[in-house]
């Protein structure tokens, strides 16, 4: 009989955990489990996935594991609440509170979740598209860098008022899209951070190709005036002297070049 009764209550409780919904809390923060029970209690037990938390036995408590110095006990409400929450905090918590006439159970779910990063998107041009044509297509790329809990991370995107679920978004290019602007929001339950693209940032920028151009070319610029300076000095072009003033004028000519670069 004893078995059986047992074999009941493993199987209510397994039900109630399936079916409770999760708090959530932020990493570092605090929870506060409420106990909500209505007769004074003699004895407290609280449990974490199957151990000990903390345990009053009607004139001490005693505190287990990780909680030592995170967690606070109430012995008259049997409110529970935790300090500088951590990931391994996360899983189902079961309050046992025992009373004269009989003894109550409760079970708690938690979930310990981080700040979302803020999201960087990118854009890679569609196979068989070039930038100087109208009707291209791209792909539009959401990331952020989640250190835990991928599964409860979710990526939207909107654009004058569609909405879109996913990381990957296509969008049309060309003069009447060109200017218009994309929003990826990555959130969990409890936070969210937005980043916004132009579709004209999907074209190569001619400015940065410029400037990545001149910055190669700076240094071997620098580097043959500075050998053609050192065996000059060396007297290594012994030349007549209307060559020499040639010589010096493209020298000059070659620094002003360089200076204008930089």
């Amino acid at each position: 009989m004893d078995s059986r009764y047992f074999l009941v209550y493993s199987i209510l409780t397994s039900f109630i955990v399936a079916g409770q919904t999760p708090e959530y809390a932020l990493l570092g923060q605090s929870i506060m489990f409420n106990a909500d029970i209505t007769t004074s209690p003699e004895q407290i037990l609280w449990k974490h996935d199957g151990n000990k938390v903390v345990e009053f036995d009607g004139n001490q408590e005693q505190l287990y594991g990780s909680y030592v110095n995170r967690a606070i006990l109430d012995w008259v409400s049997a409110d529970l609440e935790i300090d500088q929450l951590r990931y391994e905090d996360s899983g189902t918590y079961e309050l046992e509170v025992f009373t004269k006439t009989k003894l109550d159970r409760s079970i708690y779910k938690l979930e310990v979740v981080d700040k979302v990063p803020e999201p960087t998107i990118t854009c890679e041009m569609n196979k068989g598209s070039s930038s100087d044509e109208s009707g291209n297509q791209a792909t539009l790329t959401c990331s952020a860098e989640l250190r835990h809990s991928p599964s409860l991370t979710k990526f939207e995107w909107s654009s004058n008022g569609n909405v879109q679920i996913g990381r990957n978004l296509t969008i049309s290019l060309g003069d009447e899209h060109d200017n218009e602007v994309y929003s990826c929001t990555v959130s969990n339950p409890l936070t969210k951070e937005s980043a916004v693209f132009t579709a004209k940032e999907c074209y190569p920028d001619e400015d940065s190709s410029t400037a990545l151009i001149a910055l190669i070319l700076i240094p071997i610029l620098l580097g043959l005036a500075i050998l053609f300076f050192i065996l000059r000095c060396k007297g290594l072009f012994p030349k007549k002297r209307e060559e020499d003033l040639e010589k010096q004028a493209a020298f000059d000519k070659m620094k002003s070049l360089i200076l204008n670069l930089l």
